[in-house]
This record gives C-alpha cells, structure tokens and sequence, in this order.
C-alpha cells in the first residue's frame, strides 16, 4: 500500500491518519535521490539490542543507565510463566470460593 508522507526533522508523519495493526514493524521508503547527502554505513543490527543499549554506548559510565540494564536482563531472563489449566473440579472450587466472599 502506498501513503503519502511527510519527513520533518527525522520524524515521518502521514498526511492522513491512519490505524496500524503493530507498534513495530518493517517498511520500505522511497526517498528522493536530490534529498539523500550520504548513505552511512549499515550498522550490524542486534535484534536482542535494546534502547537502554544505545544510551549506554553514549553515556557508558552512566550508573543508573547501568542499573537499569541490569534490571532489563534481570526480568528478561524471569521464566515465562503459563497459565496453569483448571480441572472442571478446580473451577467448581474456584466458583464456591467467589460467591462465599459476595456474603
């Protein structure tokens, strides 16, 4: 699909609202030829890289920046944890216990 857009100090806006389906995702922009000064280097993407991983390359020594990272690997590395599969019993329980404390 092809949308208008408009490029405003490193922002893209859309000349018409519209409604996405995520909040992140890949695009192609055709960008034109007289607009573009230079073409740096790719830079080798990490997909597992975060923005605290980019603020820290600019301020290394940064200690809450630090601890922050530290927290983001703390709650990355929690198991997920699954919902756990009532029986029909368990769900009758379940039930009892709710309409005992309506009282």
């Amino acid at each position: 699909m092809l949308i208008e857009a408009i490029y405003d100090h490193g922002r893209v806006r859309f000349l018409q609202p519209i409604r996405l389906r995520h909040e992140q995702f890949k695009l192609t922009i055709e960008l034109p030829d007289a607009e573009v000064v230079m073409i740096a280097e790719p830079a080798k993407a990490d997909l597992n890289s975060s923005a605290l991983d980019l603020l820290l390359k600019d301020y290394p020594d940064d200690l809450w920046l630090q601890r922050m990272k530290t927290i983001e690997a703390e709650v990355l590395a929690t198991p997920e944890i699954k919902p756990t599969v009532l029986t029909p019993k368990q769900w009758q329980y379940s039930e009892a216990f709710a309409l005992r404390g309506q009282d």
